[in-house]
């Protein structure tokens, strides 16, 4: 009986390192978002609201400071050319913070 409760221990541990995660890596996938300016303080965050997302809604704060700003055709341009209701596509990491209204980091805004 203690052979067999040793095979299966032996086999039980086997298949907990069998699982662990041997990467590393953050995760590197981005998330986005498309959604109209409701506010700009002209660069360290927009208010939007949400329009189109499959893990979004509503409205959120986007923290900009470290955000890559541009147009439609892919050229830089300054926090300041985004105005009051111009629509946006915003890619983030997918880490939210859980306030009201939820908040985000931007890592690229957009602008459509």
């Amino acid at each position: 009986m203690k052979k067999y409760l040793a095979i299966a221990l032996a086999m039980l541990m086997l298949m907990m390192v069998g699982c662990q995660s041997t990467d590393n890596d953050p995760i590197t996938e981005n998330f986005h978002l498309k959604a109209i300016v409701k506010s700009n303080d002209g660069g360290d965050r927009l208010e939007v609201e949400v329009i189109e997302s499959d893990y979004a809604f509503g409205i959120h704060i986007v923290h900009t400071s470290n955000a890559a700003f541009i147009n439609a055709e892919g050229e830089a341009i300054s926090p300041s050319d985004i105005q009051v209701g111009d629509t946006v596509e915003i890619t983030y990491s997918g880490q939210v913070m859980m306030s009201y209204p939820p908040q985000i980091a931007a890592l690229k805004v957009k602008k459509i």
